[in-house]
């Protein structure tokens, strides 16, 4: 039998001029997608436009908590499931993609690891110095389950991390 077609890189450029009263001037950048394993993907994203993405909207409502409306940009739907950190909190998850702005450079991996093991890893940095990341390993077992994971949220010299770890 022939060896099966082995996974072949996806990429996806764009260059869009721009024009302002300061003059003509191109924004570009590209995503990158590969697939790992069958079920392991990784994702890169290098000065991505997120400019034409149509956002929802929270509301006006009053609130004493952060609003939490869904994220409609490409890069964060993409495997959205495996960062998920805290499914019965109701304030909230302690990954909010919406919290991560602009970015330079952004690079995420998600799938299973194995039928039990899934993974959800990402990271983004910006040149002004902004960075996020987060990591959940999940281990699923037939009766219970259990969580690792990390998030990082940085500016300017300061970083504010959680890390925990949860069975249920």
């Amino acid at each position: 039998l022939p060896d099966p077609p082995r996974p072949r890189p996806q990429f996806l450029g764009y260059i869009a001029p721009e024009v302002s009263q300061d003059g003509v001037s191109m924004r570009a950048g590209f995503d990158a997608r590969y697939a790992i394993t069958p079920t392991l993907y990784g994702l890169v994203s290098v000065a991505p436009d997120f400019r034409n993405i149509e956002n929802f909207i929270a509301g006006i409502d009053f609130t004493r908590t952060e609003r939490f409306v869904a994220d409609a940009r490409p890069f964060f739907t993409e495997g959205s499931g495996y960062f998920n950190l805290s499914p019965e909190s109701t304030y909230g998850d302690l990954f909010y993609s919406q919290r991560v702005g602009d970015f330079d450079i952004g690079g995420k991996a998600y799938g299973q690891l194995s039928p039990s093991t899934s993974l959800g890893a990402f990271a983004a940095y910006n040149a002004s110095g902004q960075r996020a990341a987060v990591v959940n390993i999940n281990r699923a077992a037939s009766t219970s389950s259990s969580n690792v994971f990390m998030t990082l949220d940085g500016e300017n010299g300061r970083t504010n991390s959680a890390a925990g770890a949860k069975v249920r």
